[in-house]
Protein backbone atom coordinates (compact mmCIF):
# COMPACT_ATOMS: atom_id res chain seq x y z
CA UNK A 1 0.00 0.00 0.00
CA UNK A 2 1.19 3.50 -0.99
CA UNK A 3 0.97 6.34 1.33
CA UNK A 4 0.48 9.52 -0.46
CA UNK A 5 2.89 12.39 0.39
CA UNK A 6 2.04 16.31 0.55
CA UNK A 7 5.53 16.86 -0.97
CA UNK A 8 4.49 14.86 -4.52
CA UNK A 9 3.21 18.06 -6.50
CA UNK A 10 6.44 20.14 -5.98
CA UNK A 11 8.68 16.84 -6.53
CA UNK A 12 6.93 16.95 -9.73
CA UNK A 13 6.99 20.35 -10.59
CA UNK A 14 10.79 20.04 -10.46
CA UNK A 15 10.88 17.49 -12.17
CA UNK A 16 9.43 19.16 -14.84
CA UNK A 17 11.40 22.07 -14.54
CA UNK A 18 15.71 20.61 -13.86
CA UNK A 19 17.11 17.53 -15.61
CA UNK A 20 17.71 15.92 -11.74
CA UNK A 21 16.41 16.10 -8.43
CA UNK A 22 18.04 15.62 -5.30
CA UNK A 23 16.15 14.19 -2.82
CA UNK A 24 17.43 13.01 0.83
CA UNK A 25 16.47 12.20 4.30
CA UNK A 26 16.51 9.29 6.74
CA UNK A 27 16.40 5.77 6.38
CA UNK A 28 13.26 3.92 5.09
CA UNK A 29 11.05 7.04 5.23
CA UNK A 30 9.71 6.27 1.65
CA UNK A 31 12.19 8.64 -0.55
CA UNK A 32 12.66 5.96 -3.29
CA UNK A 33 9.41 4.95 -3.30
CA UNK A 34 8.06 8.08 -3.54
CA UNK A 35 9.97 8.77 -6.36
CA UNK A 36 9.25 4.88 -7.86
CA UNK A 37 5.39 6.20 -7.72
CA UNK A 38 5.71 9.80 -9.11
CA UNK A 39 7.86 8.41 -12.27
CA UNK A 40 7.83 4.90 -12.63
CA UNK A 41 9.16 5.06 -16.35
CA UNK A 42 12.29 6.64 -14.95
CA UNK A 43 12.65 3.33 -12.19
CA UNK A 44 15.11 1.33 -14.46
CA UNK A 45 17.42 3.85 -15.78
CA UNK A 46 18.15 4.69 -12.04
CA UNK A 47 18.54 1.85 -10.73
CA UNK A 48 21.02 1.20 -13.65
CA UNK A 49 23.06 4.43 -12.78
CA UNK A 50 22.99 4.18 -9.40
CA UNK A 51 24.74 0.62 -10.04
CA UNK A 52 27.20 2.06 -12.40
CA UNK A 53 28.07 4.65 -9.78
CA UNK A 54 28.11 2.57 -6.63
CA UNK A 55 30.08 -0.19 -8.66
CA UNK A 56 33.31 -1.59 -6.74
CA UNK A 57 36.26 -0.73 -8.60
Amino acid sequence: MYIRRSIENTIIGLGNSFPCIVMYGPRQVGKSTTLDYIFPEDIQHRHRLLRENHAPE
